[in-house]
């Protein structure tokens, strides 16, 4: 739910229905953004500042360790009070209207607007493509894929670059609604014989087809998907029965976790076959 007073900060720099997107239902923002974020970094960075000067004057150590205790003190008043500063310069700046600096994304019923500085670039569902340009499996979910994300005429979307884990929140969003507003119509579409592209795979009413190699929908048993260490790649293996695999690699396969909602709405009982593919594909 987002509060009243967001939307009405919003409304002062863009309203709803010159995007033409529907009802707002989240945002995302960029570091630095936030009012409230910024004075609290402002204040916590401020009293690592203070205590370091305190330190300086304050704290006794014998003769030996006292040179090297102040050159430390003063490497983090240096460091953290120009931080401090700069957090709270920010928060003052933001404070009457978050949306008229920074970056932000919104997220509406049909579709992503990107705001930056004021100005507003808005995108339909069916405008964009995800990409995955580097996939390497870390303990951390939110590191081991660098996204990519496209508009019309394949113009970069700029994303979080530093934040990995809001990068990641945004690009789950964007998948969840493209699964959302734009599989059942590929679903009917491809039912009434037309054939749904994903880069290399071809999603057809008959079967599927990966790299200009086809089997039918019969002949499927599973998907089977591993991180392969050498490419920094996730290889996508589609398992036959009475010939080899169809195989093909995420990277040149855009759109991939709408690619496999499409055959969990086509073929359910197959795409249950492979638990965990959400992990593997968002």
């Amino acid at each position: 739910m987002i509060k009243a007073t967001v939307r009405r900060e919003l409304k002062r720099v863009v309203k709803d229905e010159d995007l033409d997107l529907g009802e707002l239902e989240t945002y995302y923002s960029s570091d630095f953004a936030s009012p409230i974020d910024t004075l609290g970094g402002g204040i916590g960075f401020g009293i690592f500042a203070a205590g370091a000067a305190a330190g300086i004057f304050l704290l006794k150590v014998d003769d030996d360790g006292q040179v090297a205790k102040n050159i430390v003190m003063a490497a983090i008043l240096l460091f953290m009070l120009p931080l401090s500063l700069y957090c709270l310069f920010m928060s003052f700046r933001t404070w009457g209207n978050r949306f008229k600096y920074n970056r932000h994304w919104l997220i509406y019923a049909d579709g992503l607007a990107v705001l930056e500085s004021g100005e507003a670039t808005a995108y339909r569902w069916a405008d964009l493509t995800v990409r995955f340009e580097q996939c390497v499996f870390l303990p951390i979910p939110s590191s081991r894929k660098k996204y990519k994300l496209t508009g019309r005429k394949k113009k970069p979307i700029p994303l979080p670059g530093f934040n990995k884990a809001k990068c990641m929140k945004i690009m789950l969003a964007v998948q969840k609604k493209q699964e959302e507003m734009l599989v059942p119509g590929l679903a009917k579409s491809v039912k009434g014989g037309e054939t749904a592209k994903f880069g290399t795979v071809e999603i057809k009413a008959g079967g599927i087809e990966v790299n200009g190699d086809a089997a039918t929908w019969e002949d499927v048993k599973k998907f089977e998907f591993a991180y392969d260490k050498a490419t920094k790649d996730i290889h996508m293996s589609v398992e036959c029965r009475g010939r080899s695999a169809l195989t093909g690699r995420l990277r040149e396969i855009p759109n991939v976790w709408m690619m496999f909602s499409l055959v969990s709405a086509l073929k359910p009982k197959l795409a249950a076959k492979t638990p965990g593919a959400e992990a593997y594909l968002t």
